[in-house]
């Protein structure tokens, strides 16, 4: 297993996210969410963020794997890490709130890769989070990226859906524009909900009720 040492690895339930952070001193971190029933598991969490330094070349830990991100959203899930650097930081950016109508993005920082991770001034987070808007909810698993012309955006993942709670296309990229704020924590859509320009809402679809399949095709 890439990474983690044996004495977490063997507690895990589940795989899940796992992203590789290149430092800029050529050192390599593995950053996973997993569930735990383990002894290093936070008590009260669902779903913890953990990282390592590893060997990039073998894939082995080179430092004892920690938790970075244990969430305070009701779900008790932080999951789909990220980091970043930036000014001298470290942020994680995480998805909270499990992938129902409280999924949201999150962020902290710390100096250090492998924490501790600070939480951000009240009113940055949730960096987004779309649960009241009518149109997009459910928005999380958010990457940051800066382009060309020194713009950063951020894409993430969210749905569509219908007062019956179906979203015929299942999960969609969302791009928004970001913003550094004064302190060095960024902001999302200027701190709105996030729209679509997409005109139009998606035709209403009642729920399937019932099903049947009196296995004659063969299949």
């Amino acid at each position: 297993m890439l990474g983690i040492d044996q004495d977490v690895s063997s507690n895990y339930r589940n795989n899940t996210h796992q992203q590789l952070f290149f430092d800029d001193d050529d050192r390599v971190y593995l950053c996973v969410s997993r569930f735990s029933t383990g002894p290093r598991q936070p008590e009260g969490s669902k779903l913890v963020t953990y990282a390592c330094q590893i060997d990039i070349s073998t894939g082995n830990s080179l430092t004892p794997t920690k938790p970075i991100r244990t969430s305070t959203v009701k779900a008790g899930v932080a999951e789909g890490p990220h980091i970043y650097k930036w000014g001298g930081w470290y942020y994680l950016v995480t998805a909270d709130g499990g992938t129902g109508p409280r999924h949201q993005v999150w962020i902290t920082r710390s100096r250090n890769p492998l924490g501790p991770y600070e939480e951000a001034p009240e009113g940055v987070n949730p960096l987004v989070y779309n649960g009241p808007d009518p149109v997009i909810q459910r928005t999380g698993h958010a990457d940051l990226v800066q382009a060309v012309d020194g713009q950063w955006w951020m894409v993430m993942l969210g749905v569509r859906q219908q007062e019956t709670q179906l979203a015929q296309l299942g999960r969609e990229t969302f791009l928004a524009p970001v913003d550094w704020a004064e302190g060095g924590w960024p902001k999302v859509n200027k701190g709105k909900i996030i729209g679509t320009t997409i005109e139009g809402n998606l035709p209403e679809k009642p729920a399937t009720t019932a099903w049947r399949d009196d296995f004659t095709t063969g299949t």
